[in-house]
């Protein structure tokens, strides 16, 4: 895989975006990696720039898209609640 110039990983501060982040930042190029989720996360890492919005809003979400111009997107969006809870539009909106 060539140089990313941007990266944007919706849901970044969960399981899989923490991970995702993690391999972006030890292939120690010049890519910029922005991160899209929880403001609250104990998992920030130096390097990564967090945007707070809301992921079920779609003028937050394009908001941010618009903001940092992404050449990537990577979405890991994935509802934290157990038992699930929710309707099925809240799980379409994700």
């Amino acid at each position: 895989m060539g140089t990313l110039q941007s990266v944007l990983i919706v849901g970044g501060c969960g399981f899989f975006g923490h991970h995702i982040v993690d391999h972006l930042l030890a292939r120690n190029d010049d890519s910029k990696i922005y991160v899209m989720g929880r403001s609250n996360s104990q998992r920030r890492r130096h390097r990564v720039e967090y945007l707070e919005g809301d992921l079920s809003d779609d003028t937050s979400v394009q908001s941010v898209v618009n903001l940092v111009n992404p050449q990537v997107v990577i979405n890991t969006v994935a509802p934290i609640t157990y038992p699930v809870k929710g309707t099925p539009e809240f799980y379409y909106k994700i």
